[in-house]
């Protein structure tokens, strides 16, 4: 005897893709140490899953990274890594223009952002997000 089976969703979601033409100036001088000029390439709209919003995070511990990547870190923590918090922390949130041509985005350190944590060291990276819907708490998943 076979059942006759239940209709499932494996996957609700496929993450948007990585940010391309990723560019780090480093900027230095005697008044703000080390600094960073960031740009990227947004993704355009109707090329995969949607981005909403790009998070840029820096960090003096490239593990830190990959764990992070690999969502052993909750990322909305502070500080993201108890045990060493200057191994990762989310310096800024800049939201997708969301336009059907790719742009280039760019996070400037004007004294805020990024120079909050340019004692801390390390290479900025940037993460692209797509925020969840917001389902009735009735609704079924």
């Amino acid at each position: 005897m076979v059942s006759a089976g239940v209709a499932a969703t494996v996957c609700g979601r496929i993450p948007p893709h990585v940010p391309s033409h990723l560019a780090v100036a480093n900027i230095w001088t005697l008044a703000t140490s080390q600094n960073f000029d960031v740009t990227w390439l947004t993704n355009a709209t109707g090329d995969g899953t949607a981005t909403t919003t790009y998070e840029i995070f820096r960090g003096d511990d490239l593990a830190a990274h990959a764990a992070a990547q690999q969502g052993l870190l909750d990322l909305n923590a502070d500080p993201i890594n108890p045990a060493h918090p200057t191994s990762i922390a989310r310096i800024a949130s800049v939201a997708d223009p969301a336009a059907a041509v790719q742009q280039t985005l760019h996070l400037a350190d004007d004294g805020g952002g990024l120079a909050n944590v340019g004692k801390r060291g390390g290479s900025p990276c940037v993460r692209c997000i797509k925020a969840r819907p917001v389902r009735a708490p009735s609704s079924p998943r």
